[in-house]
């Protein structure tokens, strides 16, 4: 052997392609049916989200900081914002988060929501009255 390579033969050359010719005629397949739409958020659900969204934006306009510009900072698309500070969009924890940080807001500022009054348990209702019936449905 020289070390020399032989040529390769010549590809032989596909007929030019027409790609529209009997799409009319043909018959589609069905289409799938559109997947069930998402269960309602129930209502005190939707009320957080607004409140969340509506303390983002506040947030965010204290700073002077536009859509974009905290998208930037936080790594949150716009588009995740927007729907965020309309009310219409969830959000993790950990990207809330980082908007948080950017806005230099603690996170429990934006997540807060008015505690309900706790109401103390009913006299008997102690852990070890509870613990105690427990026991004896256990037990016979």
């Amino acid at each position: 052997m020289t070390g020399r390579r032989t040529a390769a033969a010549p590809l032989a050359l596909l007929p030019p392609a027409t790609p529209f010719v009997g799409l009319i005629d043909r018959e589609l397949p069905p289409c799938r049916p559109l997947p069930p739409s998402l269960p309602a958020v129930p209502a005190d659900d939707a009320a957080f989200l607004d409140q969340l969204g509506e303390r983002v934006r506040t947030a965010r306009t204290r700073q002077g900081l536009t859509r974009k510009t905290l998208a930037r900072l936080s790594g949150v698309s716009e588009r995740h914002l927007a729907q965020l500070e309309t009310g219409r969009g969830n959000i993790s924890i950990l990207l809330l988060r980082r908007i948080a940080q950017a806005v230099n807001a603690p996170l429990d500022t934006l997540v807060h929501e008015e505690a309900a009054e706790l109401q103390p348990a009913p006299a008997g209702d102690s852990v070890r009255d509870m613990l105690a019936a427990l026991a004896r449905i256990a037990g016979g």
